[in-house]
């Protein structure tokens, strides 16, 4: 399935969720772990900075993702998006994006994000998002501007994310050339884990490890870690 075509059909989720956006998060640095154990070169990436979950593309399109006992609130910044500075005719509107976001979760994430998407517009160095995205109450995920845009602002880095969690694997598996048996166990792990609060840890085990191919190094700890996946 193109990435083009996925993004249309994910764009037309009815619902998408805080649980959603963690499983998939966690089952994509999974799979990742045991990308890098077959290539070890990261043209785009997948990496977790304590709580944050980070995205980045070849094209230089790049997310963020900050969990927090308040819910979740994604930025994102991708320069070939149409909100993009310099590709908008009236002036840049950071708040644009924000409208109506709790203002706890409007700080959590200027305290864990803002900082890294400064640029400078105008003459001016300021933070710049071309899309944004957070939980509500419900922990239903909610945005100011229409899905579409936001997908098209760059949180199509996480699209695949918020799909179906047997889809989704099925697609990174294909993407970064893992075998049908690695797909396996990831869907077994997570089928596991979802009788489960989303957050609640997984424990991999030596066998599930070595099915998976994933090599116990710094890298691979800290991604898995960060996803809440400890290596027995």
């Amino acid at each position: 399935m193109g990435k083009f075509f996925r993004r249309v059909i994910l764009g037309r989720v009815a619902v998408r969720s805080l649980d959603q956006l963690r499983r998939g998060a966690r089952a994509h640095s999974l799979l990742y772990a045991a990308r890098l154990a077959k290539r070890s070169d990261r043209p785009y990436d997948v990496a977790w900075q304590r709580l944050n979950y980070t995205r980045s593309s070849p094209s230089g399109a790049r997310g963020t993702v900050c969990f927090s006992k308040q819910g979740a609130v994604a930025i994102f910044f991708d320069g070939e998006s149409p909100q993009a500075p310099q590709r908008l005719k009236e002036p840049y509107r950071l708040d644009a994006h924000f409208e109506s976001m709790p203002e706890p979760l409007m700080q959590h994430v200027r305290r864990e994000a803002l900082e890294s998407f400064v640029l400078e517009v105008g003459g001016a160095a300021v933070p710049v998002v071309t899309a944004a995205f957070w939980s509500d109450a419900a922990g239903q995920i909610v945005s100011a501007r229409p899905w579409v845009r936001v997908l098209e602002g760059g949180a199509h880095l996480v699209a695949s994310e918020l799909g179906r969690l047997e889809r989704s694997i099925a697609a990174w598996s294909d993407e970064y050339g893992l075998s049908p048996e690695q797909a396996k166990i990831a869907r077994r792990l997570f089928a596991e884990a979802a009788k489960s609060p989303a957050a609640t840890r997984i424990s991999l085990s030596a066998e599930d490890r070595a099915g998976l191919g994933i090599v116990t190094n710094q890298t691979t700890r800290e991604l898995l870690e960060g996803a809440r996946i400890t290596i027995a």
